[in-house]
């Protein structure tokens, strides 16, 4: 037996999301947190906080290694996150000239955030797009049945004759769906304006 439900092949697909979990995987994790090691140097070069130089030796020797979880599993045991040893394992595929400015003047908490930032976009670009299913499966149901009675009920009692189309909560979901959006729109300014300093 599992000891977490998420771990059973039998009950992962009652409660978990592999579409979104795959975002939230340890490798997904990992590669975010490259990402943001990745970037973090870029735009520190374009800055002149370490040199140019650096900068693009870092983006091109990291850009395609993802060390696995296992690589950084113990060091995560002993310091409690992921960072330090992960920049120990992404500093073997640099040259020595870049290997001091990898993780420059960063927190490990720095890291561990926007890995989180880069992989909550794709997410809410996910929900956003079942959210927009939703509302538009609710729209057609409150439009067929817009002079369908249905019962409402309270507290699992009956309660008062409505319209259809209220009971469905279309108001409710548009407004989720509204919230969503204005939320990943900040999520895509923040991402623009990553890459103009890029």
């Amino acid at each position: 037996m599992a000891i977490s439900l998420l771990d059973s092949v039998l009950y992962a697909g009652l409660v978990g999301d592999a579409e979104l979990g795959a975002h939230l995987s340890d490798g997904a994790e990992i590669a975010g947190m490259v990402e943001a090691e990745i970037a973090l140097a870029e735009v520190q070069a374009v800055l002149g906080v370490i040199p140019r130089e650096a900068g693009k030796a870092i983006g091109d020797a990291l850009r395609t290694v993802r060390p696995a979880p296992g690589e950084i599993a113990s060091g995560m045991a002993k310091d409690g996150v992921a960072a330090p040893a992960l920049v120990a394992a992404l500093r073997k595929h640099l040259p020595e000239s870049a290997r001091d400015w990898l993780h420059f003047g960063a927190t490990s908490q720095d890291i561990a955030d926007l890995s989180l930032i880069l992989r909550l976009k794709p997410i809410l670009d996910i929900l956003e797009a079942r959210l927009d299913r939703i509302i538009d499966a609710l729209a057609g149901l409150a439009d067929v049945h817009r002079h369908t009675l249905c019962l409402a009920r309270t507290r699992t009692q009956a309660a008062s004759l409505l319209l259809f189309a209220a009971a469905a909560g279309l108001a409710g979901f548009v407004a989720i769906g509204q919230a969503l959006s204005r939320q990943n729109g900040l999520s895509n300014s923040y991402q623009a304006e990553l890459g103009a300093l890029g």
